[in-house]
């Protein structure tokens, strides 16, 4: 088998969705692949949350026994965790986390109110991100679109204002006031209580049910920068073209890396390129997609073996 790629001009990118039908055509898809398991569901939502929840319990202690400086590491891993709830919202609103639709919808909607969003509302605007991806009609456009000639400079800064805050004002606008097929019309106000109720809880326990004021602000300020600077740097490794190029549909597959898997990626979201190729599947197969297809749909191009050296490089490629 050879590669869909044999250089890396414009010319001969080829797209997950140009490339879906031709790979299938040559190896059809296991039965095995189709097969959703509440087990990995259960597994990958508690691995997230367990460790999200941990920190907000324990935030108030380690301030009592080690010092104020505890809540540098505090929003650190809030922030981390924090961002590594979309991942259990994204596959739920693929409906492939869990075996059943309703499922998947339910815990998608906590998660939603963990992190503040309307969950239906992602549901949507993921489900456009991958039919426009890249487009001005990508409701993620502003994350990864429009780079191919930003200079050294711009994309550093297109990074770094994300971790001052930079990212709230998309963030709210993305994810807020949804209109959407499975609900219909929506006022805000009421998909917001629950979410105002949880928002209230995680205050009160990070600050020790009131004991210290100051940490009832820790997972705002985590979720406003490292959450939303992560998923923007994320985003930027997994879609920014190579320097001067703009291919269409662009998406990006990293090796399994456990620094990258640390800080940016869980359920297999390192597998990017595979998951734009069948969004359908579940996660819990994508490394067995990316072993089946590799040779069929990788060139130099679309595989890098860490998103944070995937990220410098391309700031390096950038001009002065």
């Amino acid at each position: 088998m050879s590669g869909a790629f044999e250089s890396d001009t414009q010319a001969d990118w080829r797209s997950p969705a140009s490339l879906r039908r031709a790979v299938l055509s040559q190896v059809p898809l296991r039965r095995e692949w189709l097969v959703r398991s509440d087990l990995y569901g259960w597994y990958i939502t508690l691995r997230i949350i367990g460790p999200f929840l941990g920190t907000v319990v324990l935030a108030p202690h380690l301030w009592i026994v080690a010092g104020p400086l505890t809540v540098v590491p505090v929003i650190l891993m809030l922030g981390t965790y924090g961002y590594k709830i979309s991942f259990i919202m994204h596959d739920c609103s693929h409906d492939s986390l869990f075996r059943t639709r309703v499922l998947n919808d339910r815990v998608g909607i906590v998660c939603g109110w963990l992190v503040g969003a309307d969950y239906f509302q992602f549901k949507r605007v993921h489900r456009d991100h991958h039919e426009y991806n890249l487009t001005r009609r990508d409701p993620q456009f502003e994350e990864a679109g429009g780079l191919q000639l930003a200079s050294r400079k711009n994309l550093v800064w297109h990074l770094s204002k994300a971790l001052i805050g930079g990212r709230i004002g998309g963030y709210l606008s993305g994810y807020h006031g949804s209109v959407t097929e499975q609900i219909g019309p929506a006022r805000p106000i009421f998909w917001m209580f629950p979410v105002v109720a949880i928002q209230a809880v995680i205050a009160l326990f990070a600050s020790g049910f009131g004991k210290l004021p100051v940490l009832a602000l820790v997972y705002p300020l985590s979720a406003a920068t490292i959450a939303l600077f992560l998923a923007r740097f994320r985003t930027f490794a997994e879609h920014v073209e190579p320097a001067g190029c703009a291919l269409p549909d662009f998406v990006r597959t990293h090796s399994p890396n456990w620094v990258d898997q640390l800080f940016l990626y869980d359920a297999h979201f390192n597998y990017h390129f595979e998951h734009h190729l069948f969004p359908a599947i579940a996660s819990c197969h994508l490394k067995s997609i990316h072993q089946v297809y590799a040779e069929l749909i990788h060139g130099n191009v679309s595989l890098g073996h860490s998103m944070f050296l995937t990220v410098i490089n391309r700031i390096r490629q950038a001009s002065k």
